[in-house]
Parts: structure tokens; sequence; C-alpha cells
């Protein structure tokens, strides 16, 4: 069985490839390899928020996944 063994985002569906945001196919039709899974967990689990300081509304924003 081929698997897609590139990188995916959170929104791609691991087992159709295909992009909630877009409905797209991210992957060509192939399932998700569990390495690309595995990547995109480990990344997000280091990363579990993002601050961002938007000088031209003089706000903090933070973006959680």
């Amino acid at each position: 069985m081929d698997l897609y063994t590139g990188k995916i985002n959170e929104f791609v569906d691991w087992v159709t490839g295909t992009s909630s945001l877009t409905g797209n196919s991210v992957t060509g039709g192939l399932q998700v390899s569990g390495g690309s899974i595995r990547e995109l967990i480990q990344n997000k689990l280091k990363n579990p928020f993002f601050m961002y300081e938007d000088t031209s509304n003089n706000k903090y924003r933070m973006f959680s996944s």
C-alpha cells in the first residue's frame, strides 16, 4: 500500500488526504503515513499556542490549535 509521507497540517483527513479547509486533496488520494502524523502531532505539542503583538491595533493576539 502506498502512503503519503509528506508534511500535513491539522486540517488534512488522515484517511482520504482531503483538506477540510479547501476540499482539495493534499495527498493525491493516498492515506497519510504514521510518520507524517507523528511529525504533525510532535510539532503541535511543541508549539501549543502562538502569541502575536498587533501594534497597529495595540493588542496582543493569541492563537491556539
